[in-house]
């Protein structure tokens, strides 16, 4: 679709009905459920957004089935990582991932509480996180093509692509897909919730 529709409806919207619907396109893979997790920036421009944000974020967040965490925060911008934990509890069942992990210094890979809160010590940390590809849905075999950086990228599209790069491309698709399924879903005055997971087996056949 053409999404240049969506954002001049935005433009119309008032604050809050212009943050959740903002946010809810950003994070469009994380609802449908393609994706783990998202790292996005909310700031203040022509919109005062951030005290909005902190009003609504807990049930905004809880009305998604979604858990978020801010990571960096300064006076016009806040960093946020949007997650579904459920999906971060499957993502830490492959032993490849695992041991990726452990190597950064994560335990208790069985606890999906406990690796959160590294992650979250790693990234208020001055150097970001490579690893926190593979929290964000990277193919392991990307993120430890990234850190290595022996191999030339490929591709370079939601993320650099050191192989694999028809099965980059699909992903890529199904990222599209989402924005247009809650582009198209707002427009139409529907509900989001109606779009949490319910697509992921039509986009995985």
């Amino acid at each position: 679709m053409d999404n240049l529709l969506f954002f001049r409806q935005l433009d119309t919207m008032k604050d809050e009905d212009y943050i959740k619907s903002f946010i809810s396109y950003l994070i469009s893979p994380v609802i449908t459920g393609i994706k783990p997790s998202s790292i996005i920036n909310i700031f203040n421009n022509t919109r005062i957004l951030l005290p909005l944000w902190h009003d609504i974020s807990l049930q905004f967040m809880s009305d998604l089935k979604l858990d978020y965490m801010p990571i960096k925060q300064y006076n016009d911008s806040e960093t946020i990582l949007i997650y579904d934990k459920c999906s971060i509890t499957n993502i830490l069942k492959c032993q490849e991932i695992r041991s990726l992990l452990k190597t950064y210094g994560y335990t208790d890979l069985d606890n999906t509480d406990v690796v959160l809160n590294y992650l979250y010590t790693r990234l208020k940390s001055n150097n970001f996180p490579h690893e926190v590809g593979v929290f964000l849905g990277i193919p392991l075999h990307d993120v430890e093509g990234f850190i290595k950086r022996s191999d030339p990228c490929l591709l370079s599209g939601y993320w650099k692509v050191y192989s694999e790069a028809n099965y980059a491309k699909e992903i890529f698709e199904l990222y599209d897909k989402s924005k247009d399924l809650v582009a198209n879903c707002i427009l139409n005055g529907n509900d989001i919730r109606s779009l949490t997971k319910n697509f992921t087996p039509l986009f995985l056949n």
